[in-house]
């Protein structure tokens, strides 16, 4: 079977009561109209996202996940997701349905999840970057966020600026759970390999995926904190200061030579510019960097 378009969706959402499986779904309706009368939805790689709310006064609102490829240990890796204990506060609820979408050729899956109010990681930094306090803080409550996936014996697989939304209250949540590792999910195929500007060059499906992309938002975030400046000079709208050339050579970058030059973080960039050269499960863990 063919799996659905971008367009194949668009239409379905245009009627949500007879493409819904989902009760609260069904009853739902689009929470801005689209253009041309299409739905807009937010694109991922292989993702659309609609956002429902369930009356005119959005009393309930949703982020509807919709695929836009297969994916044969999508339904197992969220099972098992699902029903893994302790989940860390950064992650929301969320109701995987494999065939919560009802189409002309056939049923697919959906992840139902509570719509976020907040802004992506790189749009919160761009307009926080006079405020070095805010700046600093976040570097923190990034550092605790990932320990508390350590601690969870959990891994995300693409910790990248769109995946990390930042609340009105500064509180941080990941989105995307389609590449996460758990020791129960050690054994299936990812359905991501992450964001390229961030992750190692030689990453692996491990325990230890998320070392290296914690480490390179926590050194952009502390560099941003004492030299905003370095945001226009090295921002390319799609990362958080470096790309993977970068990585692929940390001894030429002029990324890590502008980055070592910042006052006081030269062994901290340093560490990360030589974590590229190193096996991905040798990038040193943030709590050798935080108090």
């Amino acid at each position: 079977m063919a799996w659905p378009t971008q367009l194949d969706y668009q239409e379905a959402l245009t009627f949500p009561q007879h493409c819904f499986r989902d009760p609260e779904l069904a009853g739902a309706q689009l929470a801005a109209p689209g253009l041309f009368g299409l739905p807009q939805p937010i694109t991922g790689n292989f993702t659309n996202v609609y956002h429902l709310k369930s009356d005119p006064e959005a009393t309930q609102q949703w982020a509807v996940r919709l695929f836009l490829r297969d994916d044969l240990s999508r339904t197992e890796r969220y099972g098992l997701l699902a029903a893994h204990p302790d989940k860390p506060a950064c992650f929301l609820p969320f109701d995987f349905q494999p065939e919560g979408i009802v189409l002309a050729r056939g049923a697919f899956p959906l992840l139902k999840m509570p719509w976020i109010v907040g802004e992506p990681l790189n749009t919160w930094v761009e307009r926080n970057l006079n405020t070095a306090g805010a700046l600093a803080g976040l570097a923190e409550r990034w550092a605790a966020l990932v320990q508390s996936l350590v601690v969870a014996q959990l891994a995300h697989g693409d910790l990248q600026h769109g995946n990390i939304f930042v609340t009105p209250g500064g509180e941080l949540r990941l989105l995307d759970y389609d590449g996460m590792w758990a020791p129960t999910l050690a054994a299936l195929t990812p359905g991501e390999v992450g964001h390229p500007s961030y992750q190692h060059p030689r990453r692996l499906y491990t325990g230890f995926m998320d070392r290296f992309p914690a480490l390179v938002i926590y050194v952009a975030l502390r560099v941003l904190a004492l030299a905003p400046e370095l945001w226009y000079r090295l921002d390319n709208g799609d990362n958080l200061l470096f790309r993977r050339e970068d990585f692929l050579a940390p001894q030429i970058s002029r990324t890590f030579s502008l980055l070592r030059d910042v006052r006081g973080l030269g062994p901290l960039v340093t560490a990360l510019q030589d974590a590229c050269s190193l096996p991905p499960e040798r990038t040193p863990p943030l709590t050798r960097y935080t108090t």
